[in-house]
C-alpha cells in the first residue's frame, strides 16, 4: 500500500480549508462517531491488507448498511492531463441533500464556489493512500443547517476501467425541531 503518512494530507486540507474560510476539516485518525462509517472504515482496512482495493472488491452486501449514504466517482481523463470526476452512484439519503448526481460530472453538478473544497477533500484522501475522515457544515441548496460526517478514499484502478473514489456521508441536523441549535463541530482541535 503506497501513500504519505495520513496526518499530511490532513494538515495539508485542513490549512486549506482555514485559509479559503469552508467550513469543513480532515480527521486522518478515522475516529468516527457513526458506527455505519466506522465499520465502512474497517472493512476497506480488512480490504488493503495485501493492496489498494479497487471499485469490484466492494460488494452490494458489503456496503448494504451505507448504500444511502454513498457516493462512488469515477476520474474520467482529459486531454490537459487532468481529470473530470464522475458520478458513478448516489445513494437515497445522499440524493436528497445534493440530488440525483448519478451520470453528471460534478463540476457541472456543485456549485463552483464549492466544487474547490470536494476536489481538494478527494485530493487529501488519494495522497495520504487510506481513508480520511471529514467533518464539516453542507453548504449546498440552503442546507447550512445540516453537518456531515464523511468517509473518503481514493480507490485503485482497475485493470480495465477508470479509477474510482468512494465517498459515505451522514448527515446532522443543526437545527431541533423547536429551532433550538443543536451541535456544530468543534474544529478547535484542527488548528
Amino acid at each position: 500500500m503506497t501513500g504519505t503518512s495520513s496526518a499530511e494530507p490532513e494538515a495539508i486540507f485542513n490549512r486549506e480549508a482555514e485559509s479559503r474560510g469552508w467550513p469543513t476539516r480532515a480527521d486522518s485518525t478515522c475516529s468516527f462517531q457513526n458506527r455505519n462509517l466506522t465499520a465502512l472504515a474497517a472493512l476497506w482496512a480488512a480490504k488493503a491488507a495485501h493492496s489498494l482495493p479497487k471499485r469490484r472488491d466492494f460488494t452490494a452486501r458489503d456496503l448494504k448498511h451505507l448504500l444511502p449514504d454513498l457516493l462512488i466517482v469515477e476520474y474520467v481523463p482529459q486531454t490537459n492531463g487532468r481529470s473530470r470526476l464522475r458520478v458513478r452512484y448516489v445513494g437515497s439519503s445522499l440524493a436528497m441533500v445534493l440530488g440525483d448526481l448519478t451520470g453528471r460530472f460534478m463540476d457541472e453538478s456543485i456549485p463552483s464556489d464549492l466544487y474547490p473544497r470536494w476536489q481538494s477533500a478527494l485530493a487529501a484522501a488519494e495522497s495520504a493512500g487510506r481513508p480520511m475522515r471529514f467533518i464539516g457544515r453542507i453548504d449546498l441548496y440552503q442546507q447550512q443547517y445540516l453537518t456531515t460526517e464523511a468517509f473518503a478514499v481514493r480507490l485503485a484502478p482497475e485493470a480495465d476501467g477508470p479509477a474510482m473514489a468512494m465517498a459515505a456521508f451522514r448527515f446532522h441536523s443543526t437545527v431541533q425541531p423547536d429551532g433550538t441549535a443543536d451541535r456544530e463541530w468543534d474544529f478547535s482541535r484542527f488548528a
